[in-house]
């Protein structure tokens, strides 16, 4: 098991740090400063891209959204994931015509979507394709990351040593149960 995921993280062509280009850093000036988002009347971020428009839900998802308040009061003591069973029970058991009408529905809003998607598509300037862009990659690297961390704990990479001042604080820690004004430092 270890051999493997050992395999995985050093063959992985995921293994890089950043995907970002060497000299694309050069460019932006280092102050020091993080840079921040600017933010609205009501406190929220604002951002140069506008929102994209969402995907309609498929059919599947709009029927289980639809029966899952009924059937949690049928069931109370149902877990979410017993719900979510139910649910897909009463997918397969449903009629083609009910199935029709629901993926009719999809199409419609589908058609709306690409048609709104298209036009949110066309409005974009190349700058904020690449805002788009630069998003996503960082999300990609983050992700990236996280599951190297992952890795490197499930193979129990050791914990770095503790500096100095860190040993210096365990050797002297107060014995667990004394208050704090009952402990008293040597001479």
């Amino acid at each position: 098991m270890q051999l493997n995921a050992v395999a995985r993280l050093f063959y992985s062509p995921r293994l890089l740090l950043s995907t970002r280009q060497p000299g694309s850093l050069s460019s932006v000036p280092s102050c020091g400063l993080h840079a921040t988002a600017t933010l609205n009347d009501a406190g929220t971020a604002t951002k140069s891209v506008p929102e994209k428009p969402k995907r309609p839900m498929n059919t599947y998802i709009r029927f289980a959204q639809s029966i899952r308040s009924s059937l949690a009061s049928a069931n109370p003591q149902a877990s979410p994931t017993d719900i979510s069973k139910l649910a897909a029970v009463k997918w397969q058991s449903l009629d083609q015509a009910t199935k029709a009408k629901l993926e009719e529905e999809y199409k419609r809003e589908q058609a709306v979507w690409l048609q709104k998607n298209a036009k949110y598509l066309s409005q974009l300037t190349d700058a904020q394709k690449a805002e788009i862009k630069l998003e996503r990659q960082q999300r990609n690297e983050g992700k990236v990351k996280r599951e190297q961390k992952r890795m490197l704990k499930e193979l129990g990479r050791p914990k770095r040593p503790m500096n100095a001042y860190l040993r210096f604080c365990a050797q002297n820690k107060p014995a667990p149960g004394l208050l704090v004004g009952a402990y008293e430092s040597g001479p």
